[in-house]
């Protein structure tokens, strides 16, 4: 089982080398590739398992926010991350103030969506 994993990761450390001495767009990809993987796994372990409309939305604006972020770091600098992420919890806010008295754990999806493009 573990034998599996070590060629595997022996076969793709080149690649990942390669991509590390480019650097570039090709790093930002990579590094954008590796966030979206991360983000997924982290709202799968902490979002509710049947998402609603508006979580679904909520989490997906997320992964649009994170990509945003990791690409204006790259070309932008790091001025605009904060913007961006004032610009999520307006957006979020806004998309879930209508679901608020239906669901009321919408603020805790809200918090860990945040959570997790901070984090």
């Amino acid at each position: 089982m573990h034998l599996k994993r070590w060629i595997t990761g022996l076969s793709a450390l080149p690649f990942l080398i390669f991509l590390v001495y480019k650097g570039g767009v090709f790093f930002a990809s990579l590094v954008s590739a590796a966030s979206l993987v991360a983000l997924w796994e982290y709202y799968r372990i902490v979002a509710p398992g049947k998402a609603k409309w508006t979580s679904g939305i909520i989490l997906w604006w997320g992964y649009g926010v994170c990509c945003a972020i990791i690409w204006a770091a790259y070309g932008m600098g790091a001025d605009l991350i904060l913007s961006l992420i004032a610009l999520n919890l307006v957006t979020i806010a806004l998309i879930s103030m209508f679901q608020f008295k239906t669901a009321r754990s919408v603020l805790e999806l809200i918090i860990r969506q945040l959570q997790g493009i901070i984090y």
